[in-house]
């Protein structure tokens, strides 16, 4: 005759042989908590379904407001008036623009303070980094910023997004803790080779994430 041990779990079931039998508090939770988390689903989905159905209801169906899941009356004319806006494959370049010229030119600034701050041998280190530390947790505010901007003669031009967004010291960190991998050996050698500091850190440390 086969034994069969029964014993309580830690979380309210029972094993018996190798089956697992729910306790009636662990239905009772599990009810609950399907329906506390369908009603946030609904109290999430039902807005975001209704700003969706909205873009495709007609102005008067808008104008009268009194629809939630389905309009009375479907249009493509919210559609039609957006995209014949030239101002938004504007807004479109300019986003491109920003993400491709930003990425470049904030990643090569800040690799240029990381590298030297990298090494131990240059002069006043300490200094740059505390320096570089302060400006992570105090600065200007928004109202010098947008003074010293309009000084500048930035303003409604592409370069306020590219120009003070061009150094972090958070990112240059991330940076130095990435030369710092880069063992000595491997740039000494390649300096024996003779390519000068500018090469040697362009051709030798951005390419060695992708090496083996």
């Amino acid at each position: 005759m086969e034994l069969k041990s029964a014993r309580k779990s830690p979380f309210g079931t029972r094993k018996s042989g190798s089956r697992v039998r729910e306790t009636k508090g662990t239905r009772v939770f599990n009810v609950v908590n399907i329906i506390i988390l369908s009603l946030f689903t609904l109290i999430i989905v039902v807005p975001l379904w209704n700003i969706v159905i909205s873009s495709f209801a007609s102005s008067t169906a808008l104008s009268n407001g009194n629809f939630i899941f389905w309009p009375q009356q479907l249009s493509l004319d919210n559609y039609r008036a957006v995209f014949r806006d030239p101002g938004l494959w504007r807004s479109f370049f300019i986003s491109f623009a920003k993400t491709a010229v930003g990425v470049i030119t904030h990643t090569l600034f800040c690799a240029i303070v990381a590298y030297p701050l990298s090494k131990r041998r240059l002069r006043g280190r300490k200094l740059y980094s505390t320096m570089g530390i302060i400006t992570m947790f105090f600065s200007g505010g928004m109202i010098p910023t947008y003074l010293l901007i309009k000084s500048l003669g930035m303003l409604d031009t592409f370069w306020v997004y590219i120009i003070p967004s061009l150094f972090s010291y958070y990112d240059v960190i991330i940076l130095m803790n990435f030369f710092r991998q880069v063992p000595d050996s491997l740039e000494e050698s390649a300096k024996i080779d003779g390519p000068v500091i500018t090469r040697c850190s362009g051709a030798l440390f951005c390419p060695y994430p992708n090496r083996p």
